[in-house]
């Protein structure tokens, strides 16, 4: 986790909640594939994938861009939480068993999941 404050970087989350998977698929990695394969095209060695020198960029130019490519796409903007908590709805109508649920989004009790709804 990069600071902004202080500018360090942290080899920890920013809570106790501990750092959570995200399961991706194949055109998702396709597409992160394309991005890093991009990077290096233009010289840029980060490790981050959102970055244009060593440090990645801020969570507000994240955000900036991620409202640009819905705004294109004419699709609802979302922040960050409510991606998770539609992603955990879709699961949910998807008939998926609500323990697996849990267990791939990290909550400690199935009672959490029916606050996404």
């Amino acid at each position: 986790m990069y600071r902004y404050e202080t500018n360090e970087i942290v080899e920890h989350t920013k809570t106790e909640c501990g750092d959570r998977k995200v399961f991706l698929t194949t055109q998702a990695k396709k597409y992160i594939q394309l991005a890093r394969d991009y990077k290096t095209s233009l010289g840029i060695t980060s490790q981050y994938l959102f970055s244009l020198d060593a440090l990645p960029l801020s969570p507000r130019s994240v955000t900036s861009l991620y409202n640009k490519y819905c705004d294109k796409l004419d699709i609802i903007r979302k922040n960050s939480h409510k991606t998770r908590k539609t992603f955990i709805s879709a699961l949910i109508d998807g008939k998926m068993n609500l323990n697996t649920i849990r267990e791939l989004v990290e909550h400690t009790d199935e009672r959490t999941l029916y606050t996404c709804l």
